[in-house]
């Protein structure tokens, strides 16, 4: 009877740790299932990270093929200003705009040439350009020295004389500039000749409603000699406006 009773624990002993070994296994294969199932999908698919569509754009669309030495006619002279200006306008980079200050005009004669109005011929070729390139150029301070800018402006002002539309807007530029930095641009007229400073301030004054004196915040910038010039240039302008 003892003997019949440890057999029939033996036998179950060894039948419990059989089943133990089967069950184990399978424990196992069902986390690892669970775990593959909850990782994210960032650890199995690496990321790539795209290239932005206007970095690409803006890599293709500075475009500098046009050189101001290959200007040969005012067809050329259009095409070049339309080009560097659209390109400073879009992306505002430091080579267009020096291209578009470049390759505006530097004398009254070709401003008015290009801008101006003609009663006979009507309009110049940029003049429907002309409100947004001048709004452009009086913004141009980043890659463009003081000294540059301002001699090319008093370059224009030189033999201009006034009229409405943009003629009127580059005086207006002239005129805040003036009052933004006096100092500057009258240490330039220094180097010119008297014919010229006299010009630039005639242009300076013109139109039909003059003021009846030389501004105080000029007075107090300019040399007595200078003063001299500045009083014949308002002079001659009040007279010209008189009966108008």
């Amino acid at each position: 009877m003892r003997l019949l009773l440890v057999v029939s624990c033996l036998f179950l002993y060894i039948s419990c740790n059989e089943q133990k070994r089967k069950d184990t296994p399978k424990e196992i294969d069902n986390s690892t299932s669970n775990l593959k199932t909850t990782l994210p999908d960032s650890t199995r698919k690496p990321m790539v990270q795209p290239v932005e569509k206007d970095t690409v754009e803006k890599i293709v669309e500075l475009d500098y093929s046009i050189k101001l030495s290959e200007l040969k006619n005012q067809q050329d002279s259009i095409l070049f200003l339309k080009k560097y200006y659209d390109q400073f306008e879009k992306n505002n980079d430091s080579i267009s705009e020096v291209k578009f200050f470049s390759g505006f005009p530097s004398t009254f004669k070709e401003f008015n040439a290009l801008y101006g109005y003609d009663d006979e011929k009507g309009e110049m070729p940029l003049y429907f350009d002309g409100d947004k390139h001048l709004e452009k150029y009086s913004e141009i301070r980043k890659y463009v020295s003081d000294s540059v800018y301002y001699d090319k402006l008093i370059n224009i002002a030189c033999q201009g004389e006034w009229e409405a539309d943009n003629v009127n807007f580059l005086q207006d530029i002239l005129i805040e500039k003036m009052k933004d930095n006096p100092q500057t641009i009258i240490d330039l007229l220094q180097s010119k000749s008297q014919t010229e400073v006299l010009s630039f301030w005639k242009f300076y004054f013109d139109g039909p409603h003059p003021v009846h004196e030389v501004p105080s915040f000029l007075k107090e910038a300019i040399t007595p000699d200078m003063y001299r010039i500045v009083s014949e240039a308002l002079q001659n302008v009040q007279q010209k406006w008189r009966n108008h």
